[in-house]
């Protein structure tokens, strides 16, 4: 996470700012809310933990620790639904609207405009982790042939609902052209690599999932001949140089903060 753009979000807590209403969108295992507890000394407030997915809801809410939750005065009521679903179902408004790494699985032109609306006036707007354009491995093979692949691999987030590999700096200027004041922005990249020849656990398997992600696409979308012959072999190389500790991902991503 880009720390210039929290402290951002600490300087207003440190001014006044108390959120009592609190909606994590796309919230996944409550990444957003462990960081809160963690690095903040907010209490008193609901959060709203929103997710398709019932089973990470579920994981959420049986991993936090209900006697801190209970001294601090939080309660958690998660909500399952999709995005569309939720707009249609629900008006209230928010305090403090949080996000991580979701704003690219949604279309920003059709759903953006409602979910700023769902920020009340001197509440905030913060999103973290929203992808934008690189997704480059190291060491370099072809040149050519890992731009095919990097261009194959984005073009797949077009066209499915969703905002695209560009989603980052689509969302700054959607909040730019808004009723919302951005307060700070700022990457926050990410480099992955074995630290002194080795990946921890989570990082192997995170680099296993993005090939696989990969060649899930090749298979869905790579029709271009020259796709067709370079990507086996390309795909080959990436996976042997993770299993030798040699791969390195580089993506790119943005924090931003905005007010109402």
């Amino acid at each position: 996470m880009n720390l210039r753009v929290w402290n951002r979000f600490i300087q207003e807590l440190e001014k006044g700012f108390h959120p009592t209403k609190i909606l994590d969108l796309g919230a996944g295992n409550g990444s957003f809310l462990e960081r809160l507890l963690k690095h903040t000394e907010l209490r008193d407030f609901e959060y709203v933990p929103l997710d398709a997915d019932r089973e990470l809801l579920d994981n959420l809410l049986h991993t936090q620790d209900q006697e801190l939750l209970r001294r601090r005065g939080i309660r958690i009521r998660p909500i399952q639904a999709r995005i569309e679903t939720f707009l249609e179902q629900h008006n209230q408004s928010w305090d403090l609207l949080i996000s991580n790494a979701f704003f690219d699985l949604i279309n920003l032109d059709q759903w953006g405009p409602s979910l700023f609306s769902l920020v009340q006036p001197g509440g905030l707007f913060y999103s973290t982790l929203l992808f934008d354009g690189v997704t480059t491995f190291l060491p370099p093979l072809d040149p050519k042939t890992d731009l095919l692949v990097e261009e194959m691999y984005h073009q797949s987030m077009q066209g499915r609902g969703q905002s695209g590999s560009r989603a980052g700096r689509t969302l700054l200027a959607k909040l730019l052209s808004s009723d919302l004041t951005v307060l700070e922005a700022g990457p926050s990249d990410w480099v992955i690599y074995a630290h002194q020849g080795s990946y921890t656990e989570g990082e192997r398997q995170f680099l296993e999932t993005i090939l696989d992600f990969h060649q899930s696409v090749f298979e869905e979308n790579g029709s271009d001949p020259e796709l067709q012959r370079v990507f086996p072999e390309w795909i080959y190389q990436r996976r042997a140089q993770l299993i030798k500790g040699e791969l390195v991902l580089l993506t790119h991503q943005w924090d931003l903060l905005a007010k109402k």
